[in-house]
């Protein structure tokens, strides 16, 4: 049996994604990006949470996403990722366009969870693709500056941020395989919603 690993997304999802947007974007502060960057980045990160979503449903497991704005978040959520018993997994996505090499975390995280994946979003939001997981303890070891360049870019960092290459994530379909049965099996469940296994 072959392992799917990039999943079509619906025009609902990017419905859904727009309208999570829009209404996020409505109450952000400026965080040193122009109105454009931010709206890309939280479009791109909800459309990744998405096709996560899709994703594990094409092998058998139930997730789901939060595209709820609460008072007081600043426009962030946390726990955007749940299960079919309703527990917030530790569990972040992240999104990427087709030509990122890294996974970037910033550094001042308020609250930084324990896995993280890395979904590819094409342009037209019509595909998404899982390039691989990663841990938060691996994924903090190299740190970049501000204005230190972005690994194989010229782009200078604006603020703190931990980098990860993509090719360092747990990628292989067991790799992807592992994570799935970690979820299924309620192993990475948000403190406070559930015991959470040690890993």
């Amino acid at each position: 049996m072959s392992f799917k690993r990039a999943v079509d997304l619906e025009s609902q999802d990017f419905y859904d994604a727009l309208t999570y947007t829009e209404e996020a974007i409505a109450g952000m502060h400026e965080q040193g990006r122009t109105h454009d960057d931010q709206y890309e980045n939280i479009l791109l990160g909800k459309l990744a949470e998405i096709g996560f979503k899709r994703f594990c449903a094409a092998h058998g497991v139930k997730v789901f996403v939060d595209v709820g704005i609460y008072e007081g978040q600043d426009g962030i959520d946390n726990g955007d990722i749940y299960d079919e018993h309703e527990r917030h997994l530790d569990l972040d996505v992240k999104g990427v366009k087709p030509t990122a090499k890294n996974l970037l975390l910033k550094t001042c995280e308020a609250h930084p969870s324990t896995y993280y994946v890395v979904v590819r979003v094409w342009g037209d939001a019509k595909r998404v693709q899982v390039i691989g997981w990663t841990t938060r303890k691996y994924a903090t070891k190299n740190v970049l500056c501000e204005g230190d360049l972005i690994p194989g870019t010229n782009t200078p960092i604006r603020i703190e941020n931990y980098v990860t290459p993509l090719k360092e994530l747990c990628w292989e379909n067991d790799d992807l395989q592992i994570l799935l049965d970690k979820i299924r099996n309620g192993e990475i469940i948000k403190n406070g919603d559930d015991n959470n296994g040690d890993d």
